[in-house]
């Protein structure tokens, strides 16, 4: 190759990897730009929840987030309330609350926004158990603690298809904590975004998850191809 080509073949390189860096820093500073609009769908919580949520994608990725009400004498006892699912562009795909069997004694609501009129009319555990089970068949499930959700929910979820950003340990690093970190804690360190400053809500939670995961998802998913490959 003459020089000219070669000169040529240097300006195509260094422009892919221009390109290359600007979407990357786009994707990593997307949620930053949008602090204000998320700060505020943490705060504005809805009071019904989407029972008929619009016919969005359901991508092979899927956020999940529960909230619990407490039943026994002193309201330890966690039940299922409230069920969401986002997709993997952080869409709401699931949301309904669920009526429980059993009487409730603490609705936590100062933590989960759970209030007794939501929960009157809302979906059986055994409706919502099936639909849930369906959705995330087959899927990569993205959460936060996902074991308590999978506990309440009754349900399980292979290993390999699980992404629980309360363990991976990046984001406990770029916290800067060993024990395991709360999702408003790595929403602030990971994302810059301020989440949970009054009551809870799952699909905002759901959602804060999945972004992460997909900001990380190339590194997280190569650390997961070496780990099983050194096994």
């Amino acid at each position: 190759m003459d020089d000219s080509g070669a000169s040529e073949e240097a300006k195509r390189k260094r422009r892919r990897k221009r390109k290359l860096t600007e979407k990357v820093t786009n994707n990593a500073n997307i949620w930053k730009k949008r602090k204000a609009e998320v700060e505020a769908a943490g705060l504005e919580r809805s009071s019904q929840a989407e029972s008929a949520p619009r016919n969005f994608e359901v991508t092979k990725a899927i956020g999940l987030d529960c909230e619990y009400v407490g039943a026994g004498e002193d309201g330890s006892e966690d039940v299922l309330a409230r069920v969401s699912m986002v997709n993997a562009h952080g869409e709401c795909i699931y949301d309904k609350f669920v009526k429980p069997k059993l009487h409730i004694t603490d609705y936590r609501t100062q933590v989960s926004g759970i209030r007794p009129s939501n929960l009157i009319n809302g979906e059986s555990f055994e409706k919502v158990q099936q639909e849930v089970h369906k959705l995330l068949a087959g899927k990569i499930v993205v959460g936060h603690a996902l074991q308590n959700d999978f506990r309440v929910l009754n349900l399980s979820h292979t290993r390999k298809m699980t992404r629980d950003t309360s363990k991976y340990m990046p984001f406990r690093e770029m916290a800067n904590v060993k024990k395991t970190p709360s999702l408003k804690l790595l929403a602030k360190h990971v994302l810059g975004v301020d989440i949970q400053l009054g009551e809870h809500d799952s699909v905002t939670d759901a959602r804060i998850a999945m972004r992460m995961y997909m900001m990380h998802k190339k590194k997280w998913e190569a650390d997961i191809r070496r780990f099983q490959g050194k096994r």
